[in-house]
């Protein structure tokens, strides 16, 4: 449930899920637990939204009786809902009365007294309920105080049992002081800013909702279409275009499928059709990318996709560096022997150290060496080696202002740097494919997502709502972060892959906690801002930080 420290938290209950909010805020006023803490706040579309017209030095007045006269408002107004006045009005009356009765269908309806002063019944699903319930309230007739404020809907205890039927998405709530003779008499029976209520659709989509296929015909087209859809609804005779053909044969497109099962063939834009025969290739619900080769559809990317190395130096520039403007001159010899021809590149950006250089590099390399230098050899010391890192960097901090034979490969003490934003980019390749399980019936919501945090930032989700060649994509955003990083070099972020969302049926890679390594990080001084983009690998734990 929602504070107005975790309104913007992923897995929070807020206004944005609907009915669902009003009665997670009636069960929290009805139960005898703590103390309900009750927000009332504004609608948002970016989580980093702002009160309605606020600027960053002042949020303006707000008339809220002429603002919460309507549902459709920039606030919320949940202090005026008739389901909140009811409840709170319950709340105030059963004080200091025990949970009894404890009632439920072992799914989505429960139902408790609260002593002999009040009683309600919370129906969280799409159906509504038609129970008998037990109270230990005296018999008699009570206004029904989440549904309405005027007491035109009443609920009857007789024998201790009452007999209600709950609708979908909504509650009963009656309590001692509320009956047709007691009730204040109010002048409308719903408060205009009440929201409606909302049925949810439970039919679960997968995040991403699109797949790249690769096809390679069997014949020299000299273009290839995917026509492709779902019952009645398919793209126009021949179908879309596709890119190619690539240097490993295959012709490519990534199709929107709206998150549904799906059906492609493919043609020359003429009369030549690959079909399987009439029955067209069918890709399953939420799968990503399937390759398409002589009448076989198999799930997943058939080209390989190269892996990279990374070198990361950070460098405090020399005194002479104004007019120096010295580059990295890179140069190696991969794990398999083959040569890295010498290179020589620009520092691309700037942290709170000095000068940064980011350069990748295809091919798996133990070492990497290099040398700070223009590219007509005016150098700040020597040749320097720079060891990869399991994760696939070589991270390294060179002093320009100090010895020029020292290299370091741990960051030195005045590496503080601090960013406003980081945004973090976060690949995920599944050899299954399956990021989300449409035959999974036992699982509510049967994709994988990231789980991750830090120590400025509670957990939530990252989502893969998209994809590239190598996997599924997620992006993450933080807010006010410093670096701080262990002796092992690793950072605070977590990166826990897990199957099920809430649920939590799966994770991937171990059951230990799992750290993105802090050579991640690239901070910007310019922007205030930092970035990181890591790969990871199903049923392996470590968190790359280059492909």
């Amino acid at each position: 449930m929602t504070n107005w420290d975790t309104a913007r938290n992923d897995g929070a209950i807020t206004y944005k899920n609907g009915s669902m909010y009003a009665l997670a805020n009636a069960f929290m006023l009805a139960y005898d637990y703590g103390t309900p803490r009750l927000l009332s706040d504004y609608k948002y579309d970016v989580n980093d939204n702002g009160a309605p017209g606020a600027t960053e030095t002042a949020v303006p007045d707000v008339d809220f009786s002429q603002t919460c006269s309507t549902k459709d408002a920039d606030w919320n107004c949940q202090q005026r809902w008739t389901t909140t006045r009811g409840m709170i009005a319950f709340h105030n009356y059963v004080h200091g009365t025990a949970a009894e009765h404890w009632q439920d269908d072992g799914a989505n309806s429960i139902a408790f007294s609260r002593g002999g002063k009040g009683f309600v019944a919370i129906n969280n699903s799409t159906e509504s309920k038609e129970a008998e319930y037990s109270t230990t309230m005296p018999d008699g007739e009570y206004c029904d105080v989440y549904a309405i404020q005027d007491c035109s809907k009443t609920v009857t205890v007789s024998g201790g049992k009452i007999k209600a039927s709950v609708p979908a998405m909504q509650a009963i709530a009656i309590y001692g002081g509320a009956t047709k003779a007691t009730h204040p008499d109010f002048k409308v029976a719903v408060e205009p800013s009440t929201p409606d209520v909302v049925i949810p659709n439970n039919t679960v989509k997968p995040d991403d909702q699109t797949t790249t296929v690769w096809y390679k015909p069997t014949k020299k087209w000299g273009k290839v279409f995917v026509h492709h859809g779902a019952g009645s609804d398919w793209t126009a005779v021949p179908g879309e275009q596709m890119e190619g053909r690539d240097a490993q044969g295959y012709y490519k497109k990534t199709i929107d499928t709206k998150g549904e099962e799906h059906q492609i063939c493919f043609n020359d834009g003429g009369g030549d059709w690959d079909s399987d025969n009439g029955k067209n290739y069918l890709i399953a619900k939420g799968i990503t990318q399937v390759g398409v080769e002589n009448g076989a559809l198999r799930v997943g990317n058939p080209e390989a996709v190269t892996g990279q190395t990374r070198l990361l130096v950070h460098y405090k520039p020399a005194s002479d560096e104004f007019t120096a403007n010295r580059g990295v001159y890179v140069w190696g010899k991969d794990a398999a022997g083959a040569e890295l021809a010498g290179q020589h590149l620009a520092f691309t950006g700037e942290d709170c150290y000095g000068k940064v250089a980011e350069p990748k590099f295809d091919g798996t390399f133990n070492n990497l060496n290099f040398i700070i230098t223009t590219d007509g050899w005016n150098k700040f010391g020597g040749d320097r080696s720079a060891k990869v890192a399991a994760d696939g960097t070589a991270e390294v901090w060179v002093d320009g202002t100090g010895a020029d034979d020292v290299t370091l490969d741990k960051a030195p003490a005045d590496y503080r740097c601090t960013a406003q934003k980081v945004d973090v980019t976060i690949h995920y390749m599944r050899n299954d494919g399956l990021y989300f399980n449409a035959a999974d019936a036992d699982t509510k919501v049967p994709q994988w997502d990231v789980w991750t945090w830090n120590f400025n930032t509670n957990g939530f989700a990252a989502k893969f709502k998209s994809h590239d060649d190598w996997g599924g994509l997620a992006l993450a955003s933080f807010n006010n972060y410093a670096y701080p990083a262990a002796a092992d070099g690793t950072s605070d972020f977590g990166m826990l892959r897990r199957y099920g969302a809430d649920e939590w049926k799966r994770k991937d890679g171990g059951d230990d906690d799992i750290k993105m390594t802090a050579s991640a990080l690239v901070f910007d001084k310019a922007t205030n801002s930092a970035k990181a983009e890591v790969w990871m690998l199903q049923d392996d734990s470590t968190v790359y930080t280059a492909r």
